[in-house]
C-alpha cells in the first residue's frame, strides 16, 4: 500500500491500493500533483476520514482503511486489501516492548506515572498552532482570517474554564457564519469543518476534565517531547480517551487500532453523533450544543475512570 502523496500515475501498477492518510485532503493533493491519476479506474482508495459530506464524491470503490466492524482486534484491516507479512505478530509485540523502554528513556517520571495507573490519558494535538489550523483550511473557501480571529491558536486550555468556553463558542459561531456566507459549500469545506470541530471538542472536554480532576495525563503534540503510550505493551490500568481522527468520524483509525491491539481500556468520545452529518450539527442557531457535548464527555470520562480505580 502506498501513501497517497507518493504515487506516480505513470509508474503505479494495475490494481494499486492507495491509502489516503489525511482523508479528502490527501486525495486533492494527489490529484493536483498527478492529474492523470483521476482517470484511473483500477485504483482502490483506502481512506482515513470518511466525513459524511465527502463520501459521495470520493472515487468509486473507496472504502475505509479499516473494517468498521471487525470480528476481532486482530482482523481490523480487510483481508481483501491487506496481507500481514509472516511474523507480523512477533514483530509487533517486540515493538510494543521496545516502546516501553523508549518511553522510560524519554521520561522516567511520566513512565512511572502511567505504570501506576489511575489516569485519564490523551496524547496528541490539543492546542493548535496557526500552521495546523491553516492546514485544515487548505483547498477550502473558508476565509483564512478565521484562524486568527477564532482565538484557538495556542489556546490555554488548562486555564480558566469560562474563558475557554467563551472562546470555543465564539470560534464555533464564527465558523458557522463563514459557512452560511458561502454561495455553496464544497466537500473540502465540510472536511475542514469536521477537523476544526474535532479540535474544539477535545479542547473543551480536556479543559473540563483538568478543572475537575488531578488524574489527567496529557502529552501535547508540538508542545512536549514525543511520548507514545498507545503503541506500548503496558499502561493498561489507565483510561485512554479517544476523540477519533481529526480527519473523520471513522470508528477505527490507526490510533484506535493501537489501543485495541495492545489492550488499552478506552472511551470513545466523538463530537459528531453516529448517523449524523456535519451539517446536521451546525444547523442550530445557538452554539451551546458544543459545550454541552464537551461537558457530557468530560463527565463520562471521569465516571469511567472510577470503574478502573
Amino acid at each position: 500500500m502506498e501513501r497517497g502523496n507518493a504515487l506516480s500515475a505513470h509508474d503505479a501498477p494495475e490494481g494499486v491500493h492507495v491509502v489516503l492518510w489525511d482523508g479528502y485532503n490527501s486525495l486533492l493533493e494527489l490529484q493536483a500533483r498527478q492529474p492523470a491519476i483521476a482517470a484511473r479506474t483500477d485504483i482502490v482508495y483506502l481512506c482515513i476520514g470518511m466525513v459524511p459530506e465527502v463520501v459521495a464524491v470520493l472515487p468509486a470503490g473507496t472504502m475505509p482503511l479499516y473494517d468498521p466492524e471487525p470480528a476481532s482486534a486482530a482482523d481490523m484491516a480487510s483481508n481483501k486489501h491487506a496481507r500481514m507479512p509472516a511474523g507480523y505478530d512477533f514483530h509487533r509485540q517486540l515493538r510494543t516492548r521496545l516502546r516501553m523502554l523508549r518511553n522510560w528513556q524519554i521520561s522516567h517520571d511520566r513512565h512511572r506515572q502511567l505504570s501506576q495507573g489511575g489516569m485519564i490519558v490523551f496524547c496528541g494535538l490539543i492546542r493548535p498552532s496557526e500552521s495546523v489550523l491553516q492546514g485544515f483550511l487548505r483547498g477550502t473557501q473558508i476565509n483564512p482570517n478565521w484562524v486568527q480571529s477564532s482565538g484557538l491558536v495556542n489556546l490555554a486550555w488548562q486555564g480558566e474554564v469560562h474563558t475557554v468556553k467563551m472562546t470555543l463558542l465564539s470560534a464555533c459561531a464564527q465558523l458557522m457564519n463563514e459557512l452560511r456566507a458561502l454561495p455553496a459549500s464544497t466537500p473540502a469545506d465540510w472536511a475542514a469543518v469536521y477537523s476544526l470541530m474535532n479540535v474544539m471538542h477535545r479542547l473543551g472536554t480536556l479543559c473540563q476534565i483538568h478543572a475537575a480532576s488531578k488524574h489527567l495525563f496529557v502529552n501535547e503534540y508540538a508542545q512536549q517531547q514525543h511520548f507514545d503510550p498507545y503503541d506500548a505493551a503496558g499502561y493498561g490500568h489507565n483510561l485512554f480517551v479517544d476523540f477519533g481522527s481529526v480527519r473523520g468520524p471513522d470508528a477505527l483509525y490507526p490510533r484506535r487500532v493501537d489501543m485495541e491491539l495492545n489492550g488499552k481500556p478506552s472511551l470513545s468520545l466523538r463530537w459528531l453523533p453516529e448517523g449524523h452529518t456535519v451539517a446536521d450539527c451546525l444547523q442550530e442557531d445557538s452554539t451551546d450544543w458544543l459545550w454541552q457535548r464537551c461537558s457530557a464527555d468530560a463527565a463520562r470520562s471521569l465516571a469511567q475512570l472510577k470503574t478502573l480505580r
